[in-house]
């Protein structure tokens, strides 16, 4: 289903768009959610993309949504499996006061990360 070029091309086109996020997650359930979650896994498509820039603007404009909207983003994010280092650099502009949802979604994808010593840099 998503492997038609005409999809592909669409796909493109949607990626990273913080308007379409938000629509999706605000209109979400657990199980829509899930399948979601389900697809981005199997690297069907992508909602984020590797653009590291669209990234951060994307998870920046996702601070100002409902708890639920941003624990969706993060799931979906998680999913993906997006580049540690730009997780870091979101991670150094976030507040634990200020953003609960993101930090603590972000400490858990770092958590995952096998520890680098740093010796052996």
């Amino acid at each position: 289903m998503y492997q038609t070029g005409a999809t592909l091309q669409f796909h493109d086109k949607i990626c990273g768009v913080a308007s379409l996020l938000n629509m999706i997650v605000a209109n979400i359930d657990p199980v829509q959610l899930s399948k979601l979650v389900h697809k981005l896994m199997l690297k069907q498509f992508q909602m984020f993309g590797h653009d590291c820039q669209l990234l951060q603007e994307t998870i920046i404009s996702s601070l100002q949504w409902d708890s639920f909207e941003q624990f969706c983003v993060w799931q979906l994010l998680s999913a993906e499996g997006p580049d540690i280092q730009n997780i870091i650099i979101i991670l150094e502009k976030l507040s634990l006061e200020e953003h609960p949802e993101a930090f603590s979604s972000a400490l858990l994808l770092l958590k995952c990360e096998p520890i680098i010593p740093l010796w052996s840099c």
